[in-house]
């Protein structure tokens, strides 16, 4: 049906009387800059206009005569700027523009719009141009399908152009931009405005939905851009009404003024200069130019809102902010104080102008504040708005009030425990959050305090402002981000001033001060104290709250930031704890820093590589000072509590923590929160932000005289849904711990003081069951490519890659090769299996690869390898040199804890790849041949094994048993589902039965697995067992098959049909079968969607124009092999009721093995290069 098509007059009802349509007098006044005028460098504005030249319509035709001819976008630019500039000289305003606008992170608007006024620069907005004609955002930026997106128009046609598509470059620009207040996108003849990343205009009105305003000529076009650039020059803020939009707004002022900050300290303007020496020097010795922009443009723009919410009039200025906040914000007072020195640069200068502007409209009458907290909630979603990147990247992240009010009611009942009958109003408690956030943790005390002292004397007395004071006194905060700290401060302030009854805020022992400097260090004197004295006092005081010795509760949230680079770029990282001599004060030994007892602790028990790796993060750091203040500094009954992730309950890096802690404390207790979204074990994070499991453990210390050697240490885990383990804490808190947490809560079985931190489920299962390395010595890293294309599908496309590849001009090899991994095409390597020398890829005459072999990509999915060391970065040399035609491979999670769904083993005659064994998160040294040897029968099993199963079951016991039996029992789904919860801190673990009957059973249902799994080469059947009997029926193709492979396919889970494109139908998939897992990976997904036309690639791979050489889909190599998945995954599904009777068989009546470590030698392969067989055999 053909478009409707309107004209300009009804577009939109306001067109017609549109301001914009006046011609103004400009008059002799408007010259090019008058006297006095400031125009920022690169800034240009518009000229004087003749009678004639001074309408819409003769710069519309100026533009549309310049952007008909347009390449790109830069050719727009100035069309553009002139085009926004008349029309600002028609309104009798000076508009000027500049291009490459500063201001945003990660992007650069193309043009950034100001008007002159009172001789002073004002910024309306910015416009970002794109090439003529390609499409332009909606309110959700860019979809994927394109529908919706804004057209250009095309006056060649008179109708929209169709336009080219928006790059991925493009997606994550919107991304940056679309926090500005007030952009414009132009594509040429397409226009839109967008405020905080919503459409308000365009010209293209069907992204409005607006079907009754369709553009329908080139005139309405016109019109659209009259209308769109006439609100840009005329944009006012607008004022917010709740929190959130007042957030959302201030955030991208604030950071533009860092932004600016930062700029001036690469130009080494004075004044920011010597404002950040004084700044650092008294706060963060050695802070980066970022850091100080970071918190000096956080601490105006409170300074402004404050002042503005506690009423100061408008217009705002820097006197009548400094009056207002003097009392309660002494510190941002006197940064604003100093702002007129720092902000004698221009750019600084209209960047604080842009926060007073915004900061005029806010009404603190008409401010909405629906939620239960609102500054919490405010500062939360304007950290996330403000840089999230930079958030992320300093481990912030805010704690959900369950996991607060948790850790508060366990410090509280300690107190009480303790003596202290007015808990956190007792006199002679210290409390300190050492990185406070805003202030959550301490509003908790507060609130648990005032109902806790209600409770046990009633009003009048219960409510005494005493209380109040005491508390106060009591509590002590310190935050090193400046914006958090004056959130903190308000609202500490506000609750003591609540339960004290005073009508003003007090003052608060919250300071701005990092928690991890050296509390003994030096006072800063002379000019830089002077210049910045409340925060050189703030500085003082936190050091005498760190030195003093009474503190009996540290709770919080310490920041997660682990350490990615060498030692010597996370140098500053940790401060006086981690790389300062801690002092005579501070203990012994005095001349190494506190984190030396840490990593000496794991150096002696052989553990000094892995610490290297897991001890540098800032929670270690805060958990070490910690537990120096609270344990170390006195003797007295004290209590630490802190939010953080588990990686530190397990693995040996942090052994020495774990020792110390134990030897520290005389109770510990983790309860875990999980969250892990990184492997197949995914589970929402209570802390929506975060990928890594956490957990709350609190250490507690008594005063009594027969404390234990070592502290116990249970580990309790809270499952479910985020809303139930929420529930959880919310009950503990509540009602104390109840059943399921009690029976967690008994004494953990004696252990080392380095030993993991598991539950009684988990640590009963590793002492009753083998790890894997302990029964099969000898095990590696599958083949580790780094590149795609080396795996085929088929045999066919891999030898087509490989002829591309030697046949391509020498030049182009080390593109086609792919530049990531160890692998050079000017290299020699030796080859995989001779000691020859290979040709490099460079030279004149590579020769064919060393072979194509068939390997086993993923769990039941077989590629073809281009096996040739010239293009392979980690080959797993030890692996090829013991390839034999009987070689069997077990694969599973050696090394790696957490094995998801599905079977956690697989048995196959194909060497693997490297994430064979954990597909969602990438392996490790999971394969064990069978045989070490290409040649000899040398076993891979323990042999005080194999002849501790013999005694026991009274007949011989072969290394192909010990393989079939542990495919038996780890085969199938069944193992996973017996012990899902001991595997969460636990790597897969064999335990024998006594019953000789049942082992042999085990190792019958392991060979028929096998067989399988490896489509016969490997196991047979059992004479019960009939293959061909599956619910699968193949449906004629709807469309005639193409040679190419599918685009697309679909499961109906209500036909249980899935669909190839229409090329091949199968039914009767069951939802079991379609979402069958093997090792926590989707088999039938997986292998379709390595099969599509697109295909997946794996994150850590690199992709190459030889990647783009794909197979045919032929019935033999793809729908034959699809069905025969299908039915290889039934029957083992079918058989997960014998192996989970088989495992409880086993679990009833264990055999107890011991066996001695392997040596050296059997964890090696042997080598016997006369008996090596080909490659291709």
């Amino acid at each position: 049906m053909e478009r409707e098509r309107l004209r300009s007059a009804t577009r939109r009802p306001e067109a017609a009387s549109s301001p914009f349509n006046a011609t103004a007098n400009l008059g002799p006044g408007h010259d090019r800059q008058p006297p006095g005028s400031h125009v920022l460098p690169g800034m240009r504005h518009y000229g004087p206009m003749s009678d004639e030249a001074g309408t819409f319509d003769a710069l519309w035709r100026a533009y549309v005569g310049a952007a008909s001819t347009a390449q790109n976008e830069d050719s727009l630019k100035h069309p553009l700027q002139t085009l926004i500039e008349g029309l600002g000289a028609i309104e009798g305003r000076r508009i000027t523009t500049s291009t490459e606008a500063d201001g945003v992170p990660g992007a650069r608007p193309d043009i950034a719009v100001r008007e002159v006024v009172d001789g002073q620069p004002l910024l309306l907005g910015w416009i970002e141009l794109k090439k003529p004609a390609k499409r332009l955002p909606i309110s959700r930026g860019y979809s994927r399908s394109q529908v919706g997106l804004i057209r250009s128009w095309d006056p060649s046609t008179d109708d929209f152009a169709k336009g080219t598509a928006p790059t991925k470059h493009d997606s994550e620009q919107w991304t940056v931009l679309s926090d500005l207040p007030n952009l414009v996108y132009c594509n040429g003849f397409g226009i839109a405005r967008y405020e905080s990343g919503i459409l308000k205009d365009t010209s293209d009105t069907e992204a409005l939905h607006e079907p009754d305003h369709i553009v329908a000529s080139f005139e309405d076009v016109k019109t659209s851009f009259q209308q769109i650039l006439g609100a840009v020059i005329g944009w006012k803020p607008t004022p917010p009404k709740t929190m959130r939009q007042l957030a959302a707004a201030l955030a991208p002022l604030t950071r533009t003024l860092r932004l600016d900050l930062e700029a001036s300290l690469r130009r080494k303007d004075p004044a920011t200069v010597g404002t950040k020496a004084a700044w650092t020097s008294v706060l963060v010795s050695g802070a980066s130019d970022a850091d100080f922009a970071d918190g000096y443009a956080q601490a105006v723009a409170f300074a402004v809102l404050f002042a503005r919410l506690d009423g100061a009039p408008v217009p705002l200025t820097q006197a009548s902010i400094k009056q207002t906040i003097e009392a309660e914000h002494s510190l941002l007072f006197q940064v604003v104080e100093r702002l007129g020195d720092t902000v004698s640069s221009p750019a600084i200068k209209e960047s604080f102008n842009q926060i007073l502007r915004y900061t005029d409209v806010v009404n603190n009458e008409t401010l909405e504040r629906r939620e239960e907290n609102p500054w919490h909630d405010f500062y939360e979603f304007f950290i996330e708005r403000y840089d999230s990147a930079r958030r992320n990247n300093t481990g912030v992240y805010f704690t959900p009030k369950e996991i607060v009010d948790f850790q508060v009611e366990q410090c509280h009942e300690a107190l009480l425990e303790m003596g202290f009958d007015d808990s956190f109003a007792s006199e002679g408690v210290q409390i300190i959050d050492p990185a406070t956030g805003s202030g959550t943790y301490l509003l908790s005390v507060i609130e648990r305090t005032r109902r806790y002292l209600l409770d046990k004397y009633g009003e009048g007395i219960g409510d005494d402002p005493a209380f109040g004071t005491q508390l106060s006194k009591n509590i002590h905060a310190m935050e090193i981000g400046v914006g958090a700290y004056s959130i903190a401060q308000l609202r500490i302030g506000k609750a003591i001033a609540d339960m004290t009854s005073l009508e003003t805020i007090p003052p608060v022992n919250v300071y701005l001060a990092d928690t991890l400097s050296d509390p003994w260090a030096d006072e800063t004197g002379g000019q830089l104290r002077l210049f910045l004295s409340q925060l050189a006092d703030e500085q003082e005081k936190a050091n005498q709250v760190k030195r003093s010795s009474g503190v009996r509760v540290i709770l919080g949230n310490p920041p997660y930031d682990r350490a990615e680079g060498t030692a010597a770029e996370n140098s500053g990282t940790g401060g006086w704890v981690r790389n300062m001599p801690r002092g005579d004060d501070a203990g012994q030994p005095s001349n190494k820093p506190l984190m030396d007892d840490f990593y000496s602790g794991s150096l002696e028990l052989g553990f000094g590589r892995e610490a290297a790796k897991a001890l540098p993060n800032l929670y270690v750091y805060f958990w070490r000072w910690a537990l120096w203040k609270a344990f170390e500094q006195h003797d007295d009954a004290a209590i630490v509590s802190f939010v953080c992730p588990t990686g530190f309950l397990t693995g040996g890096g942090a052994s020495g923590m774990r020792s110390w802690l134990r030897a520290q404390a005389d109770e510990i207790i983790t309860v875990d929160l999980l969250g892990s979204r990184r492997d197949s074990r995914r589970s929402y994070n209570l802390f929506s932000e975060i990928k890594t499991p956490v957990g709350v453990t609190t250490a507690r210390r008594t005063a009594t005289a027969d404390r234990p050697a070592l502290a116990p240490w249970p580990r309790i885990v809270f499952r479910g849904t985020t809303d139930e383990r929420l529930k959880q804490l919310r009950e503990w808190t509540v009602n104390g711990p109840g059943d399921l947490a009690r029976s967690f809560l008994e004494a953990a079985p004696d252990v080392a003081a380095h030993e993991d931190v598991l539950t009684n489920e988990t640590a009963t299962f590793r002492a009753t069951h083998h790890p894997l390395t302990n029964l099969l010595g000898f095990h590696r890293n599958g083949v580790k490519a780094q590149r795609t294309w080396v795996y085929g599908e088929t045999m066919q496309v891999a030898n087509d890659r490989w002829e591309a590849l030697v046949s391509a001009e020498q030049t182009d090899r080390g593109s086609l090769l792919g530049s990531k991994g160890s692998n050079n095409p000017n290299a020699t390597p030796i080859g995989l299996l001779s000691a020859q020398k290979l040709s490099a890829l460079n030279a004149k005459s590579p020769g064919d690869p060393e072979g194509v072999v068939k390997v086993q990509y993923r769990p039941l999915d077989e590629h073809f390898l281009v096996a040739d060391a010239r293009v392979l970065a980690r080959p797993s040399r030890d692996l090829w040199s013991v390839r034999r035609p009987d070689q069997q491979y077990f694969v599973s999670r050696f090394i790696s804890e957490g094995a998801g769904k599905g079977p956690v083993a697989l048995l196959t005659g194909l060497i693997p790849d490297l994430d064979c064994s954990n597909p969602s998160n990438g392996g490790g040294a999971d394969v064990a041949p069978l045989y070490r040897s290409a040649g000899a029968p040398d076993p891979n099993v323990h042999p005080e094994l194999l002849t501790g199963l013999a005694v026991a079951y009274d007949q011989p016991v072969s290394s192909e048993d010990v393989f079939f039996y542990l495919t038996g029992l780890m085969g199938t789904g069944a193992y996973a589902d017996a012990f899902w919860d001991e595997l969460e801190m636990s790597v897969p673990r064999a335990m024998f039965p006594k019953d000789a009957r049942t082992f042999h059973k085990v190792v019958g249902l392991g060979s028929e697995v096998a067989h399988l799994t490896t489509n016969g080469r490997i196991g047979d059947l059992r004479s019960e067992f009939d293959v061909n009997i599956h619910p699968f029926i193949t449906k004629s193709a709807s469309e005639q098959p193409k040679g190419d492979l599918p685009e697309w396919w679909t499961y109906d889970y209500a036909t249980k049909e899935l669909n190839i494109e229409g090329r091949l139908r199968v039914a009767g998939v069951t939802e079991a079968v379609m979402s069958y897992q093997y090792m926590g990976k989707r088999v039938i997904e997986s292998w379709l969607d390595y099969r599509m036309m697109r295909r997946k690639v794996a994150g850590r791979a690199n992709t190459t124009p030889l990647d783009s050489i794909r197979p045919t889909w032929t019935p033999q190599e793809f729908s034959l092999p699809l069905k025969n998945l299908l039915i290889t995954v039934h029957h083992l599904l079918a058989l997960e009721p014998e192996a989970a009777g088989l495992i409880g068989d086993i679990c009833s009546d264990l055999l107890s093995i011991e066996l001695r470590p392997f040596t050296d030698a059997e964890r090696k392969p042997v080598r016997d290069l006369s008996s090596t067989p080909s490659l291709l055999s």
